[in-house]
């Protein structure tokens, strides 16, 4: 916005006689009110083209060069514009000609006429109105460009709205045009075994990518509307590797990429931060890193560092990649939403782009920040994260002072032989879903469609697990999750919900679920809750 300045309240004074522009200012002077002394009609016009608080004119300095060169001067000020003009006419008998002269000047706009001699209070009141009307000019102006500001800022905002949906839907479409596509080619029965595998491995591979779109989408407009919820528990930093760990290991295996993870011996065993979003930081930047990879490793190394500013400890996660590269040109709006290294990326590689803007964001909730740390086209990128680690105890390794590797088992199939599930759902195909992920893992499975039925069938059988959908017709999860912990039941039960949101995360377990898994399934996941909660081994260890 415009300060207004002194100069933007200065009177300038074109007078008869030099003396006369003397007097005049000495009289502005003492008066507290700022004047400058014009010494042609042209340093007038000069001065009225760079702003000016008013004018002080006399008669006879104007018609020797015309009315026309002041006039078209004070047209062309800004809408907002109208700069007093006070007149010292020569007053007396006046002429025909005199008349007319005046008539002319008073056709200006924003005119005060003054007959001479003029009392000194009277000059001081005019012009003292007259640079009051011009303050108010300037509120004006101020005011008009806090509107066009505003006016641009919404134009903005809503060119940018326009450009996220679009964006938006086409992300979302793309995946949802090969899941309805290959769902309906499942449908033909003379599809052959090798087909249905390759339309089903389709499906779950365009599910993963709109479960993962929206689940962006969600976090960011959180986290840029400053709703984000970050949580501050103790964490287990094996227990998140080896998560890491386990998620990207078919990613890259499919690909034919090396994944090595290296904690260094001053890394802790427990930290205090959130391991949701420290999750969401590191697969984001470790599944770009073997996305953009197609031949090689991705390596992440983690470490203790001191802050450069003498500031708390930070955990650092380094994840070096030998892929294929970040131009400067391409680095510059890396961190921008919807943003991608080029065009083509999106085409071969997909995604929105939000990844990585996420990920900072993420990072700096979390006390730290994202960084690109070097990158060379055809060699490879050095991505660096940072999150808090003030309150950070025990070693990550027992004794060995060398970075310790990190491998991976296979998970037993038949994990849960011999668990006893009821799964509380109402959709049919959810509770197939579920039925058949907990069956084909050895357990034993009975449903109930709504909560009414769920709290009968759990007080009067022996269940080892309860999982609750929370959005249920007759009677909703959360009132049959509350009336069975009221009737004193002890085993766990699980949330199974499509809201993503961490309220809802946080009024589940309130209300007495153990914890809470967030719809569209993923198997891993589910697997790993119920054997933390049925005192199964999952078969990753570190």
């Amino acid at each position: 916005m415009n300060e207004t300045s002194a100069s933007d309240l200065c009177v300038m004074i074109l007078a008869a006689s030099e003396i006369d522009a003397e007097m005049t200012l000495r009289v502005l002077q003492d008066a507290h009110i700022q004047g400058q002394i014009c010494v042609s009609f042209r340093d007038l016009l000069m001065h009225i083209e760079q702003g000016a608080g008013a004018l002080l004119l006399a008669e006879e300095m104007i018609f020797p060069h015309g009315l026309e060169p002041l006039k078209r001067c004070l047209q062309q000020q800004p809408q907002w514009s109208d700069i007093p003009v006070v007149v010292l006419t020569r007053g007396g008998d006046m002429t025909e000609a005199g008349f007319e002269i005046l008539k002319a000047i008073d056709e200006l706009r924003n005119v005060t006429l003054l007959d001479r001699p003029v009392r000194l209070m009277t000059l001081l009141s005019v012009i003292r109105a007259s640079l009051k009307n011009r303050e108010r000019q300037y509120e004006m102006r101020d005011l008009l460009e806090k509107y066009r500001r505003k006016s641009e800022d919404a134009e903005t905002a809503n060119r940018a709205k326009s450009s996220f949906l679009a964006n938006m839907s086409h992300e979302i479409r793309t995946p949802l045009n090969s899941i309805m596509g290959f769902g309906d080619l499942l449908l033909d029965p003379d599809n052959t075994e090798e087909e249905r595998t390759e339309f089903v491995d389709a499906i779950q591979r365009n599910g993963k990518l709109l479960t993962q779109i929206i689940d962006d989408i969600l976090d960011l407009s959180k986290v840029e509307a400053g709703k984000l919820v970050v949580e501050s528990v103790a964490t287990s930093l094996p227990d998140v590797m080896a998560d890491i760990l386990r998620l990207m290991h078919q990613q890259a295996a499919e690909k034919g990429i090396a994944v090595n993870v290296a904690i260094h011996p001053n890394a802790p065993r427990m930290l205090v931060t959130d391991p949701t979003r420290l999750k969401q930081i590191l697969l984001n930047v470790m599944g770009n890193a073997i996305k953009f990879t197609n031949k090689g490793r991705v390596d992440l190394d983690v470490m203790m560092i001191s802050d450069a500013d003498g500031g708390a400890p930070k955990l650092q996660f380094t994840v070096k990649d030998s892929g294929r590269g970040i131009s400067p040109e391409q680095q510059e709006q890396l961190f921008q939403p919807f943003m991608q290294a080029d065009a083509s990326t999106t085409r071969k590689y997909g995604g929105t782009g939000l990844g990585l803007i996420l990920s900072r964001r993420l990072a700096q909730s979390l006390g730290g920040t994202l960084e690109l740390k070097e990158s060379a086209l055809n060699v490879g990128s050095t991505f660096v994260a940072t999150i808090d680690a003030s309150q950070a105890e025990g070693s990550f390794h027992s004794s060995d002072d060398s970075p310790r590797m990190i491998q991976a088992s296979s998970t037993d199939r038949k994990l849960l032989q011999g668990v006893n599930v009821l799964v509380v759902e109402d959709v049919t195909d959810n509770q197939n879903l579920i039925r058949q992920i907990l069956f084909r893992n050895g357990a034993n499975v009975d449903l109930a469609e709504n909560g009414q039925i769920g709290v009968e069938k759990a007080l009067h059988r022996n269940y080892d697990i309860v999982l609750m959908d929370l959005q249920m017709p007759v009677k909703d999860g959360f009132t049959a999750t509350a009336e069975l912990r009221l009737q004193g039941y002890q085993k766990p039960i699980v949330a199974l919900s499509a809201a993503a949101m961490v309220e809802e995360r946080k009024r589940a377990i309130m209300i007495g679920c153990s914890d809470h898994i967030t719809k569209p399934i993923n198997v891993a996941g589910l697997l790993k809750a119920v054997c933390a909660y049925t005192g199964r081994s999952e078969g990753i260890s570190l």
